[in-house]
Formats: structure tokens, sequence, C-alpha cells
């Protein structure tokens, strides 16, 4: 069995230039420590595992926070993240990345505001290996590298038209592609494997959601929300047309036009929530919950379906 020590450090600096505006710089670094670890051996009953014995992680973050109306009426928070490891743990796993975040929140009245917020990250990984018995006497290494470049936004609206209702909008989105070596096939005879260094998988998430709640008196509230998701994803390795050995028995051509296709999905997702909060004497509140789901698979009827749950629950606080 392998033992995992953490350690971990960190310290933040912060300098007020004026009563508007706030800079903030943190440092973080963890101390990853393996036992049982080890390269890989050209045995079938390898005893270790193929982690780096030691990994250090630091991550290196500049803040700028405004209040550009001198009041908490408007906020914007703007920073910067760079984070890197000396031997990354898994594929998976970031050699280096940068990280971007820009948001701001804007309040008017107490009666209405509204948040908005993007997010940038970029990622890589050159370090990663993968190993493969070619029989039971050789052991052949692939390098696989891999990229990641992810964006996400999303754009909240709240209104207060009565002191006992409270109306949300919000909308979000999601996009990330990852650029990334694969092995296909096995390696247990002569070429019976294939290496793509840079196979594509791209996700796109658009999310649309209204809610609202409105307390009908000070014990009872009822709550609503309505929400729909259309998503769509493929996968896209580019190996070339080639002829693939099979187990010693024959040679078959294979070529990576057709995955995109098998891989490619769409699904437009409806959900509709209520809700009903029953707060009785100063400590006990009852609730229960109505989920409904329903799942459209836009490239045929596979995935189609409905989930429905219920949810009855019962707290006490002091």
């Amino acid at each position: 069995s392998m033992d995992v020590k953490r350690t971990h450090y960190g310290s933040r600096l912060s300098y007020r230039p004026h009563y508007r505006f706030t800079l903030q710089g943190d440092w973080e670094r963890e101390e990853i420590e393996r036992t049982a670890t080890g390269p890989s051996l050209d045995d079938l009953n390898d005893p270790f595992w193929h982690l780096p014995a030691q990994e250090h992680k630091s991550s290196y973050k500049f803040s700028l926070i405004a209040r550009p109306l001198g009041t908490q009426k408007l906020r914007l928070n703007l920073s910067y993240r760079y984070l890197t490891s000396d031997d990354p743990s898994y594929n998976t796993s970031l050699k280096s990345g940068h990280q971007g975040f820009a948001g701001a929140t804007l309040t008017l009245a107490d009666r209405a505001g509204m948040t908005a917020n993007i997010q940038v990250i970029r990622e890589k990984n050159n370090r990663s290996e993968r190993s493969l018995f070619h029989d039971s006497a050789t052991l052949n290494r692939y390098r696989l590298s891999r990229q990641l470049d992810s964006e996400n936004a999303t754009v909240g609206v709240w209104l207060i038209p009565h002191p006992s209702l409270q109306v949300n909008l919000r909308y979000g989105f999601l996009h990330s592609r990852t650029e990334q070596g694969v092995l296909f096939g096995n390696d247990h005879y002569p070429d019976y494997v294939i290496q793509d260094e840079n196979a594509e998988f791209e996700q796109t998430v658009h999310t649309a959601e209204f809610s609202s709640v409105w307390h009908v008196s000070k014990q009872v509230s009822l709550l609503g929300e309505a929400r729909l998701t259309r998503s769509a994803s493929r996968f896209d390795p580019s190996f070339a047309f080639q002829p693939l050995e099979y187990y010693g028995i024959g040679s078959t051509a294979v070529d990576s036009t057709v995955l995109r296709q098998l891989s490619e999905l769409q699904i437009l997702q409806t959900a509709y929530k209520v809700g009903v909060d029953w707060k009785f004497k100063d400590e006990w509140k009852c609730s229960a919950r109505y989920t409904f789901d329903r799942y459209e698979d836009l490239e045929g009827a596979v995935l189609d379906g409905t989930v429905q749950s219920y949810l009855l629950s019962l707290t006490r606080a002091w």
C-alpha cells in the first residue's frame, strides 16, 4: 500500500493605496511525499505505484478589488493565477497553468442587482508517460502531452418587486477544449497500437435559469425553478489510415474518420423544481421538493428519458 504525506504553506499580502482599491497577493505551496513508488519495471507483477515519490505544487495569485463608487453598490474583482508542478502525478494533472478571472457585482437600492463574471483557464502537461508491455520481456514507453483551454461565463439578475417576493434570472456558458496524446489498441503484439499525439475533445454548455421565492408568511415559503440546458461534445482523433495487426490473426485497415461521428452528442435538458419550506416554532423546519428533468437526444433517441425525484426533510437548529 502507499502512504501519502501532504504539507501546505501559504502567505497573503494586502495593500490598500486608496479606500476604493485593494491589491492582494497570495502564495500557496503543497509538498507531497509518497511511499511504495517507483519506475515501471519489465515485470508483469510490478510492485510499485507509478507516481512520483515527491511532488511540489505552487500557486501565485495577484488580485485587484475595486469599489469605483466608493461603496459596496459596485464591486469589481480582477485576478490572475499561475500554477506549476515540478512532477505531475497523473496524465490530467497540470505541469503549468494560467487562470484569469474578472467579475462585477452591482446592487441598486436593495431591490435589484446583477452579477457577471468570466474565467479563462490554460493548462498544459508535457511530462506524462504511459508504459505498455510489448511482450513478456519488453516494456515500451510513450510520451503523451496534454493541453486544456477552458472559458466559462455567467450573468445573473435578481429583483425584489415586493418585500415577500424575489425573482432570479441567470445565464451560464461553458466551453472547454482538450488536446491530448491517446493510445489506441494494445501493445502485446507488433503493430497493434496507434499513438495519436493530438486527439481533441471539445464540449460546450449553455444554461438559462429562472427561479423565484415567495414568502407567503413568516412561517411558509414557496419556491419554483425552471432551467434549460443545451450541451454538445465531440471526440475528434486524427490518426491516418493505416493497417493494424490484430492479435496475430491478420491485419485490417483503420482510420479515425468515423470516431467523431460515433462520439458526437447534443443533449437538450429541461428541468423544473417546486418546493415549500415550513418553519414551525423557532428551531424546526419541514421542507418538501419535487424535481422533474427531461433529456432529449438531438442526435437520435438513445439518450432520451425523464427523471423525477422527491425529497422530504425535517431539520432542527439550536
